[in-house]
């Protein structure tokens, strides 16, 4: 959730506002309170944007003004390094995960319509990043070409500083208390639930994790028995050679120690794309996860396999030297 309340919205709290009301009265209120740091009004409502067939339901933000947008969201380019810009011109902006299900690019149009069904065409200027709902953010001159007159019905406010848990909560009320104040969302609030819902999805993966810690090592183990096993008088014939007990081990270790290092590599090359396939299977229209493995899971990964590893070729060691020489050194019948 750091990547959409952090990256992208910076707000701390969406204010919506009342049908046919005058919002200079609480934005008196609010530049007059020092616990704030920047408020913008915008205009924000769900519209049904199509192209290539397919139509979606989205949210269609258009700012009053850009300069005071960009203190409250963060719209970042993804084709250009997640660089800054800004929302200018005639052109809409698009959040990825739209972009993803509408198959479209830059310079490519989206199709939207007015309350009197005619048809308008918006060329995509910018696919920006985005995790949670689908955004198109327009320039108001834009979007009072193709819906009419603006007005504004949201104000997106940034604190200062964060607040404790009472403080948040008294500085809400005094919101609500406004009579031109309909509802007041909170993004601490929202943060915590959605983590809260995916803590059960967490549990889900660690228990995939230790399952597939555990079928490793069982196929390792037994892939180093059948290996002894079927290599019974090999190994018989090196000790009557004269061979230690420690070359013994090395003659088999060494192999699974190789075995181990291709598996390592093979492993962590197909597990990023086999984690790319799981993650875009299990996102929704409104959904994006995080397409990126942090190195400590790759370090994780392979000290786990490493560790395995070793423990399998202890107890090859105790396998090997109860291999009587006399015994497998026999005809096989």
């Amino acid at each position: 959730m750091n990547y959409q309340y952090g990256n992208v919205f910076k707000y701390d709290k969406l204010v919506s506002l009342k049908a046919n009301t005058d919002d200079k009265t609480l934005l008196n209120v609010l530049s007059e309170n020092d616990q704030v740091a920047h408020t913008a009004n915008l205009s924000m409502a769900t519209k049904k944007v199509s192209s290539h067939g397919k139509a979606y339901d989205v949210t269609v933000v258009v700012p009053d003004d850009t300069k005071t947008f960009q203190q409250v969201i963060s719209l970042n380019d993804i084709n250009r390094d997640k660089q800054a810009v800004s929302l200018n011109g005639n052109q809409a902006i698009v959040s990825q995960k739209l972009a993803k299900l509408l198959k479209v690019k830059e310079k490519d149009t989206i199709t939207f319509k007015d309350s009197r069904d005619e048809i308008h065409e918006v060329k995509v200027g910018k696919i920006v990043e985005n995790y949670i709902e689908n955004y198109v953010y327009l320039p108001k001159a834009t979007s009072q070409a193709i819906f009419g007159e603006y007005e504004t019905n949201v104000i997106a406010i940034k604190l200062k500083n964060k607040l404790s848990a009472q403080a948040d909560q008294k500085f809400d009320a005094s919101l609500m208390n406004n009579q031109s104040v309909a509802s007041v969302i909170n993004s601490k609030t929202t943060v915590t639930m959605i983590n809260d819902t995916m803590t059960s999805l967490n549990l889900v993966v660690l228990i995939l994790i230790v399952s597939s810690a555990i079928l490793a090592f069982v196929v390792m183990y037994n892939l180093a028995t059948i290996n002894i096993s079927e290599r019974k008088r090999e190994i018989a014939t090196l000790k009557v050679l004269g061979f230690y007990n420690q070359e013994t081990d090395a003659y088999i270790t060494k192999e699974n120690t190789i075995f181990t290092i291709v598996g390592i590599i093979l492993g962590l090359v197909s597990g990023v794309y086999l984690c790319h396939f799981i993650i875009s299977t299990c996102e929704t229209d409104t959904l994006m996860f995080v397409r990126h493995v942090n190195t400590i899971s790759f370090v994780f990964a392979t000290a786990l396999t490493v560790s395995f590893t070793l423990i399998v070729n202890v107890m090859t060691h105790f396998s090997l030297k109860k291999i009587d020489m006399i015994d497998a050194l026999k005809n096989i019948e």
